[in-house]
């Protein structure tokens, strides 16, 4: 599917891709004859771009090359093979919410059992013996 957009530009290969199984977005791989760029497939955003170490020779292959669970990119070039490790996000938010819960629920009993404790620790004033008939 190559063609020219202008003078300067040479599309070479659009491919949409999700990187691994399960991902919530598709990702668009757009590579000319100098450039790789990977956009968002739901608002059209960069995500990354990479230079090209030599022209495109052939389709692209994708496949986990580095046993980390998500696509990656091979590029076929008449210098070789190049691939290209694609990395998600991998979404913070909620983990960071637990995080921050536990630390305030830990503080909370840290500052409980401190103040249980020191209650505790303070002297009371016993009440004198009483004597026994037998003292």
């Amino acid at each position: 599917s190559s063609r020219v957009v202008d003078d300067s530009l040479f599309v070479s290969s659009v491919e949409v891709f999700k990187p691994r199984e399960g991902y919530p977005q598709e990702l668009i791989l757009v590579h000319g004859s100098k450039h790789l760029v990977l956009l968002n497939g739901e608002d059209g955003k960069v995500q990354d771009e990479a230079d090209l170490l030599g022209i495109p020779a052939g389709p692209l292959t994708f496949g986990d090359f580095n046993n980390d669970g998500v696509l990656d990119v091979m590029i076929t070039t008449k210098r070789g093979y190049v691939g290209y490790s694609v990395k998600t996000k991998q979404s913070t938010s909620i983990l960071t919410a637990i995080m921050g819960l536990l630390l305030f629920v830990f503080g909370l009993l840290f500052v409980s059992q401190h103040l249980l404790t020191t209650a505790t620790n303070e002297p009371t004033r016993r009440q004198p013996a009483a004597k026994r008939s037998t003292d």
